[in-house]
């Protein structure tokens, strides 16, 4: 896509909002970074995205991680795959189909795909914090119950995270 947003206070600009947008607008700073952390496809599931077909979604996906690889072929490609999401009735939306077609675990499964396939290891926080944000605790852990986390969640899949790199040094 090509959305970019208003960013007010001290910034007072326009941003871009899409990942292949920022991705062209920072390649100088791409250039100089080791790690590369690359997280998008929640808002594709959302009935309405725009997306289309999961197949639109992966073929874009791979498109931006072999720009990425292609502007820093040194550095290290991290795919996150989206955290869980809840509907408006609080059913996990895993096994319900959007209005393209596709489920939210097909979603992340095809994210996982077209992250391997294109050389980034896939960051899953199901496997890597089952427990930080389940059906069980998802009106403590998600701001609006549904997939926004909140900031202590955030903290603690940054903690996860930041623990799982350390153990794959």
């Amino acid at each position: 896509g090509h959305r970019f947003r208003y960013v007010g206070g001290k910034y007072n600009r326009v941003v871009p909002e899409d990942l292949s947008e920022v991705l062209k607008h920072q390649r100088k700073t791409i250039k100089k970074m080791n790690l590369i952390f690359v997280q998008i496809c929640t808002n594709d599931y959302t009935n309405g995205s725009r997306s289309a077909s999961l197949q639109n979604v992966t073929r874009h996906l791979a498109l931006e991680i072999n720009y990425i690889h292609k502007v820093n072929p040194r550095a290290k490609v991290y795919g996150i795959l989206p955290i869980s999401r809840y509907d408006v009735l609080g059913r996990s939306c895993d096994h319900i189909p959007n209005m393209y077609g596709y489920t939210f675990d097909q979603l992340r499964a095809a994210e996982a795909r077209t992250y391997r396939r294109n050389r980034a290891t896939v960051v899953d926080f199901n496997q890597i914090a089952p427990t930080v944000i389940s059906w069980h605790n998802r009106d403590q852990t998600l701001q609006d119950h549904k997939i926004h986390p909140t900031a202590q969640t955030a903290q603690r899949l940054g903690y996860a995270l930041a623990c799982w790199l350390i153990a794959r040094r």
